[in-house]
């Protein structure tokens, strides 16, 4: 979608009755009328017109340069007035023999020109190309991060302030940011969101980018940048007895490695040995490692990773506890395995769901505490059952 801000021909208007803003000018040569020329008077420090014609002037923009302006250097432009025909003019706006070229020079900031005369200005036209970086915002990952690119007359516009407001149904007003372009004419606008924005979400909201640049017109390309909030994630909860899986909280890209820890709880009693299925999806996830948890009590677990299960997606892993009288296994909740995934590089971007299933789950007097149950997951929003990973 291509969106456009257009803003109307700017017209200035001044006065020409002082010499001082007239002998700006080049003079005219009294001629009559009927010659297509202009007679201009004077009387003393004023000059008035005698059979003249009347047009307005058209500025189009000329080469940027630097010039001193009250001690400061300031960025200016060049501008070419050429005449128009009388009767497109609007009739406030009129000069007096408007027959030759004219060059005035304007602050590029300024909307005004005090060189005087009528001239109708044709406004700079900015070009912005926006680029989302971080579709995806996180109470982890909090920060909302755009490249722009702006260009005028087909080069990059340097130094051009680009103002910037993110907004979402929820804020009671836009988050405003800013950003100057550099030589290449590009800049990043970032805003940080804080904790609270993620805290009182309950579902996935949109927020949208909007520009301005002052001065011009400005004109966007592509879509609306637009990003996705997500609400808080929700801390690991585990039904007693059962499995659960800690996952990212934060997006992912291609080649990233994730660590899954995998908890055990029980209701009082030592757990002794588990047996698991975790499901995922071979062309975005591989098996990179399994190995044991922070639970020394555990041995590391058995598992077919690496191989059969970056074919499949299905990944078993099955552990039993040579020393059930650790502290560690008597705990709460006991760290038994890390599984390490990698994003693969040619994975597709968006959300990935992550699956556990408890085969079985035991205690040290063999009884079966969980069986073909579902493992308990927290994700990057608000877990359940399954799990879901962000790939961006």
């Amino acid at each position: 979608m291509r969106a456009s801000l257009f803003a109307p021909v700017v017209l200035l208007g001044f006065a020409c009755e002082s010499g001082a803003m007239m002998s700006q000018f080049p003079a005219m040569d009294p001629r009559n009328e009927s010659e297509g020329q202009t007679t201009l008077a004077s009387d003393g420090d004023s000059r008035t017109a005698t059979n003249e014609t009347s047009s307005t002037l058209t500025a189009t923009p000329g080469a940027a340069h630097s010039a001193l302006r009250d001690g400061e250097l300031r960025p200016t432009r060049i501008y070419e007035a050429l005449p128009v025909p009388p009767l497109s003019a609007p009739l406030a706006l009129t000069v007096i023999g408007a027959s030759d070229v004219r060059t005035v020079e304007a602050d590029l900031d300024e909307p005004a020109l005090d060189q005087g005369g009528a001239f109708q200005l044709e406004p700079r036209a900015v070009t912005l190309d926006a680029t989302v970086v971080t579709p995806s915002l996180h109470r982890d990952a909090p920060e909302a991060v755009l490249d722009v690119a702006a260009t005028e007359d087909g080069n990059a516009a340097v130094g051009i302030l680009v103002d910037a407001w993110l907004s979402s149904p929820r804020w009671g007003s836009p988050r405003p940011a800013s950003c100057t372009t550099d030589g290449s004419g590009r800049c990043a606008i970032v805003w940080t969101l804080d904790a609270v924005d993620f805290d009182a979400l309950s579902t996935i909201e949109a927020a949208s980018a909007a520009f301005d640049i002052d001065g011009v017109v400005l004109e966007t390309t592509g879509e609306v940048p637009s990003f996705e909030i997500y609400p808080s994630p929700s801390p690991l909860l585990v039904t007693r007895p059962g499995v659960g899986l800690q996952l990212p909280t934060f997006p992912l890209a291609s080649g990233d490695t994730l660590a899954v820890p995998v908890y055990l709880e029980t209701t009082g009693s030592t757990p002794a040995a588990y047996d698991l299925r975790v499901e995922f999806d071979p062309m975005v996830l591989e098996v990179a490692s399994v190995t044991g948890g922070a639970c020394t009590g555990f041995a590391a677990p058995v598992h077919n990773g690496g191989g059969l299960a970056n074919q499949t997606g299905e990944l078993l892993m099955n552990a039993i506890s040579p020393n059930v009288q650790d502290d560690c296994v008597r705990a709460e909740r006991v760290h038994v395995a890390t599984i390490e995934f990698r994003v693969r590089d040619d994975a597709p971007p968006g959300p990935q769901s992550i699956g556990c299933r408890v085969r079985d789950f035991f205690d040290t007097n063999f009884w079966n505490l969980a069986s073909d149950q579902a493992c308990d997951v927290a994700d990057i929003a608000l877990g359940g059952s399954s799990g879901t990973l962000l790939v961006e």
